[in-house]
């Protein structure tokens, strides 16, 4: 289902929510990173819906899941969601990155406040969203100042003192390259080489 969603990206006029390249959502590795004290959920017995209470621990690396999430609708399908591409073996990234976030909640609030390389250029964030998810980035970026926004938010992990900043080194080679997945994907494409061959440069571990 969602193949032949990507695939009628040519019936819409609004270019924008698509790209053409619509086999790359079918192998993308997505993360979702959930960074909670306590997390309340529910499974289903014989007796019907059970509550649990699930309180993380690092143990829990070991059933990480590099590929999330499915879900099964009432309408009787299964969607596959992709939330962001990320190479197999660079998954845990994402989760350190964010980790970083949320242990400088007042220094990114600070940051974004005073920022004037994506915001206070009259869109909302939401608009800003959509606008990056085409292949350039809007007249009024500068990649520069982008990556530096970026890099500036690296260290923040390291106030933890566990070691962790170890994690985000794709993340700064990204930035010195200027590049990420889909970029690079994008790139790789451009010069001929196989989708099937980047799959597996994407898959290693």
């Amino acid at each position: 289902m969602l193949f032949h969603h990507l695939h009628s990206y040519k019936n819409y006029h609004l270019p924008m929510y698509f790209h053409e390249y619509p086999g790359y959502g079918t192998f993308c590795s997505a993360s979702q990173v959930q960074l909670q004290e306590t997390v309340t959920g529910e499974y289903y017995t014989d007796d019907g819906y059970q509550t649990i209470e699930v309180h993380p621990e690092l143990e829990d690396i070991k059933y990480l899941r590099t590929f999330k999430f499915e879900d099964l609708t009432f309408r009787g399908t299964i969607e596959f969601r992709s939330v962001c591409c990320q190479p197999i073996k660079d998954s845990i990234t994402v989760a350190a990155f964010h980790v970083g976030l949320k242990e400088q909640l007042h220094a990114l609030t600070e940051l974004l406040e005073q920022d004037y390389v994506l915001y206070h250029h009259g869109y909302t964030a939401t608009e800003l969203r959509k606008i990056f998810v085409q292949q350039n980035p809007p007249g009024f970026v500068k990649e520069e100042d982008l990556y530096a926004l970026a890099k500036d938010s690296f260290n923040w992990i390291k106030e933890r003192g566990l070691g962790e900043e170890i994690m985000l080194q794709p993340l700064y080679e990204r930035v010195k390259e200027h590049t990420n997945p889909a970029r690079k994907l994008l790139a790789l494409r451009g010069q001929g080489v196989e989708l099937e061959d980047i799959i597996l440069e994407y898959a290693t571990i």
